[in-house]
């Protein structure tokens, strides 16, 4: 918030003027798009409610949280990512003979208006267990 004058006068002899105060509200906006740090991780075959890691992601602007979101939804049948800590973990067991790595693209929005997002893939090994 900022205040200030300003006076007004016209050439005329003598002058007149006129002084007026002004008060500026400068708002913040939604500049960036939130960032995400590379994201890697592991789980033991045939776990299931097992968390593989956690997305890590930062926004500079201050609108509050980040949502996390699946982005392809073929996805969302192995895995579950939390919408509001990012905890990505299985949803069933997994084979490692049947496959042994997922690329998991997830999306970040931030609560700004209009929101920004930015989309990155988690790398998942799958570990092997005596079976």
């Amino acid at each position: 918030f900022h205040e200030f004058s300003v006076t007004v006068r016209d050439a005329g002899n003598p002058y007149l003027s006129s002084t007026v105060q002004v008060a500026v509200t400068v708002e913040n906006v939604n500049e960036f798009s939130p960032q995400i740090a590379p994201c890697v991780g592991s789980v033991l075959e045939n776990a299931v409610n097992s968390t593989v890691l956690t997305v890590i992601a930062t926004d500079p602007d201050p609108f509050g949280g980040l949502v996390y979101v699946l982005v392809e939804p073929t996805q969302s049948g192995v895995f579950h990512l939390a919408r509001e800590s990012g905890v990505l973990s299985t949803r069933q067991p997994l084979d490692r003979e049947q496959i042994d790595f997922f690329s998991v693209p997830v999306l970040v929005r931030d609560s700004g208006n209009p929101s920004r997002d930015m989309i990155s893939v988690c790398n998942v090994s799958v570990d092997d267990i005596n079976d």
